[in-house]
């Protein structure tokens, strides 16, 4: 039971970062967009993600990298269940405020957005 719930946390984590990553990728879509609309010339992507499967891949990479590493490091900590438990749950509660609150930022500017264009 105890790896179980050691994976899940290690999920927990996984993905906080996966959303972290996605959050900054659509803060610099909407900045792009901001200097688009103006005329001005906007930054490119440090990598080259333009297809569903590699967009499919560098998640399966981030879930199995971040994940896993979570996982092993958690073994290696040998927390109790308890504190895994009280973990990933504070880990999971953090991601879902932050992620709430950013992307709410984003309808905001994006309506903005919408509303210079009319």
């Amino acid at each position: 039971m105890k790896d179980l719930i050691t994976l899940i946390t290690a999920l927990c984590f996984a993905e906080f970062v996966h959303n972290v990553v996605e959050i900054w990728g659509m803060r610099q879509k909407v900045q792009w967009l901001k200097l688009s609309m103006s005329g001005r010339p906007h930054g490119h992507w440090p990598i080259n993600i333009d297809s569903k499967t590699k967009t499919i891949l560098l998640h399966f990479l981030i879930l199995f990298v971040i994940g896993g590493s979570a996982f092993v490091i958690l073994k290696l900590m040998h927390l109790q269940e308890t504190t895994l438990l009280i973990t990933g749950i504070s880990v999971f509660l953090i991601n879902y405020i932050y992620v709430t609150w950013r992307v709410d930022c984003f309808h905001a500017e994006i309506g903005e957005l919408i509303k210079k264009g009319e």
